[in-house]
């Protein structure tokens, strides 16, 4: 065995001893036994534990990117907004399902894990949120609604829950198998009501490219503008019956004067 394949190795057998035992279970010993070779190969390999766990974190962090990278889409051509967000679930529960060990980590840190490994992985969700935030503002203005969505929030919810899902296809993959949440996922999102979008155009040029924020957000703002309109019309009001109020004072003001020069 080569000493890449060595290393590979151990990092697989470390990373079936943290999923199964928890971050206690791993130790030098733990390792070179469950690979059947000495403490020394291990020292030689990564230098000590905490050199093998940061090798673990950055081989599994390097795969954790290239399957996010099929899953997020770069272009949607064609595709109804619905199945862009569906598809990308899709393909990313498929990836959480053929690596379940690597997304447990990502998922599910085990107590004891290095402070690098959480710091990755916030870093990580925030990237997410800035890619799918554009498709996110592409898909509410092909669709024509629902009015009033901040998209990066909206994409940050349906991170979440794409992450929850993730958790049951490692932790209950018999009741919980891709295929069930992919369907109840197509439920949730055809169920996100465009109603109440009257007067807001989708926005021209944006079909077929995801937007920036601005065009989401123009599409915010001429929802805000039809509410905003509505608001003021009542104030009109009110300030045109107070402004004629004065009026007959001022009336009254001059028919006193006027009796007075009589008088």
């Amino acid at each position: 065995m080569s000493a890449a394949e060595r290393r590979e190795q151990l990092l697989d057998v470390a990373l079936e001893i943290l999923c199964d035992q928890g971050a206690e279970a791993l130790s030098i010993d733990a390792i070179a036994k469950g690979a059947g070779i000495t403490r020394p190969v291990v020292y030689t390999q990564f230098g000590d534990l905490p050199g093998l766990l940061h090798a673990l974190v950055e081989r599994e962090e390097a795969k954790v990117l290239q399957q996010l990278a099929k899953a997020i889409p770069v272009s949607v051509g064609e595709v109804e907004p619905d199945d862009v967000i569906v598809n990308a679930i899709a393909a990313f529960l498929a990836a959480v399902a053929e690596r379940p060990r690597t997304w447990q980590i990502v998922l599910t840190p085990p107590q004891g894990m290095p402070r690098s490994l959480h710091d990755k992985v916030v870093e990580r969700r925030e990237a997410v949120v800035e890619q799918i935030t554009p498709l996110i503002a592409w898909g509410v203005t092909k669709r024509g609604g629902p009015a009033g969505l901040d998209h990066r929030l909206l994409g940050r919810i349906i991170l979440v829950l794409a992450e929850e899902a993730g958790r049951l296809v490692i932790t209950k993959p018999d009741q919980f198998p891709p295929e069930l949440l992919v369907e109840q996922s197509r439920v949730l999102v055809s169920s996100l009501s465009t109603e109440g979008l009257a007067g807001v155009a989708a926005t021209p040029g944006s079909v077929g490219t995801p937007p920036s924020e601005e065009t989401g957000l123009r599409v915010a703002e001429a929802a805000a503008g039809a509410t905003g309109a509505a608001k003021t019309e009542p104030k009109a009001d009110v300030e045109g019956e107070s402004s004629g109020s004065p009026k007959p004072k001022a009336r009254a003001k001059s028919s006193s004067r006027s009796r007075s020069r009589k008088a």
